[in-house]
């Protein structure tokens, strides 16, 4: 009976671990450059483009983004559609210096994010969109001369094939990674002499957890600490 519970426990475990692969995501393809300058104080990065393919008329003049490189994606990696406008508002962000693995974001916050389903002459006017508010937390040293950034999508409008995995007022991740930099980000903070430049390679936005997901990973944690107990009294 022991190792019955024990199984199950590890079974829960796993299926809760699997979960966050599981998910509906945006796809944020390739376009656009950043240039790197290292500050007394960490570093800034600018962006190079000023084009913003996603955003309705008279938004903000200075976006990463791309016409027609946005994605949809079921959980098992088919492509649901494709040709996609996006881009996020970006002029310059400020980073402070290395904590852990991350430099933090202290200053350029937030973006404005917008996704829109199909490649449009009119910005703004397909059925399946999503946009919000981005407040950016950090890019990670990975020592090399890749850089992913992470923020906090607030969801602010949705609609189409996007309406439920994205609900209004509804948080997710959004990430972004930053290729072929000229010089890794580790020998530009704290040095004002420093520049370098990357390119904008890929992106994406998993969906909101549903409730049945979240409800697994709770009882995949349950599922844990009861496995744990289960250890501690037999080994006394």
């Amino acid at each position: 009976m022991r190792k019955l519970t024990i199984l199950t426990a590890l079974a829960f475990v796993i299926a809760a671990c699997a979960l966050p692969a599981l998910a509906d995501e945006l796809i944020l393809g390739s376009d656009g450059s950043v240039t790197f300058q290292g500050e007394s104080t960490g570093f800034t990065m600018t962006n190079n483009s000023s084009v913003c393919p996603a955003s309705p008329p008279f938004g903000p003049a200075s976006c990463i983004g791309s016409a027609s490189t946005g994605g949809y994606d079921a959980p098992d990696g088919t492509e649901v559609f494709s040709g996609g406008a996006w881009d996020f508002s970006l002029t310059t962000l400020t980073f402070g210096n290395l904590s852990g693995f991350f430099y933090p974001v202290i200053g350029g916050n937030p973006s404005q994010f917008n996704f829109q389903g199909t490649n449009s002459a009119a910005p703004g006017t397909s059925s399946d969109y999503v946009n919000g508010t981005i407040n950016w937390t950090h890019i990670a040293d990975t020592g090399t001369t890749t850089a992913q950034m992470e923020g906090v999508l607030t969801i602010s409008g949705s609609g189409g094939l996007l309406a439920t995995d994205y609900p209004v007022n509804d948080s997710v991740i959004l990430d972004y990674t930053f290729n072929h930099l000229t010089a890794e980000i580790s020998t530009l903070a704290g040095d004002p002499t420093a520049t370098g430049t990357g390119g904008a390679e890929s992106g994406s936005v998993p969906s909101v957890p549903e409730v049945s997901s979240i409800l697994l990973l709770g009882t995949g944690l349950l599922s844990a600490g009861t496995f744990v107990r289960l250890r501690r009294r037999r080994q006394s």
